[in-house]
């Protein structure tokens, strides 16, 4: 049997849904986005002692270095005028880090993914 035949059989037997994580290194290459550094650097950079703070304390630990900003990224969001957009949505502020959550996925739905992913596939068909 080959592999395609073998994954297939393998996810037919599950009893959840097949998932495939592929790490940060194809979403920077293939669709031009920012590492999870990256983007916590972006959003850190609404905080008056910005990321570095962040990643310093947390002696190099982005998920630590994650949790250390939530709460000050929180303050800083619910100060906005547009912060009760969240609010009308429970499920988006169950946790002092859902404005930073919430913040990532709207960055990230923004982006042109599809239009990346094009000029990459002209960029590599065409001839040298």
């Amino acid at each position: 049997m080959d592999i395609t035949e073998s994954l297939k059989e393998i996810i037919k037997e599950s009893p959840t849904a097949p998932f495939l994580f592929i790490g940060s290194g194809f979403s920077r290459r293939y669709l031009g986005l920012e590492d999870w550094k990256g983007l916590l650097s972006r959003f850190g950079s609404n905080l008056p002692s910005g990321f570095i703070r962040y990643i310093s304390e947390s002696n190099g630990d982005l998920a630590l270095a994650a949790e250390k900003m939530a709460e000050p990224y929180s303050d800083y969001w619910w100060s906005l005028p547009d912060s009760h957009i969240i609010s009308s949505q429970a499920d988006w502020y169950a946790h002092i880090s859902s404005p930073l959550r919430y913040d990532i996925c709207n960055y990230l739905k923004s982006l042109d993914i599809h239009g990346f992913v094009a000029q990459r596939f002209e960029m590599q068909s065409a001839p040298n």
